[in-house]
């Protein structure tokens, strides 16, 4: 016979109750941002693409020359969330490659 284990959680607030039960249930908990993070982080990879990288501190650096308007923690949110599309446009990129778009391998014969 199959039992449910009954799980108490202390007395916390209903969000993090449910925090609490993604996690036991084996349930990603993803990032929260705000939309004009994600909206000037896209804007400005749709602008200038070929200016960010995956570094965080060179991304911190165009950001802070593209943008004057924006405060320390928005600054670093947005560079965060362009670092992190970056890194998953290069990670699709190397995952589509075909094997003979990639670089060869020399032999040691």
């Amino acid at each position: 016979m199959n039992k449910k284990a009954i799980v108490f959680i202390p007395n916390v607030g209903i969000t993090s109750r449910r925090k609490i039960l993604q996690v036991l249930r084996g349930i990603g908990v993803g990032k929260v941002r705000i939309d004009i993070v994600k909206k000037t982080a896209k804007n400005l990879l749709e602008i200038h693409p070929d200016k960010f990288t995956t570094d965080f501190e060179e991304n911190k650096k165009m950001v802070t020359q593209l943008l004057n308007s924006s405060t320390k923690w928005m600054r670093n949110r947005i560079t965060g969330y362009v670092t992190t599309l970056k890194r998953i446009e290069e990670k699709r990129k190397a995952a589509t490659m075909t094997p003979a778009e990639e670089a060869p391998v020399e032999s040691e014969t």
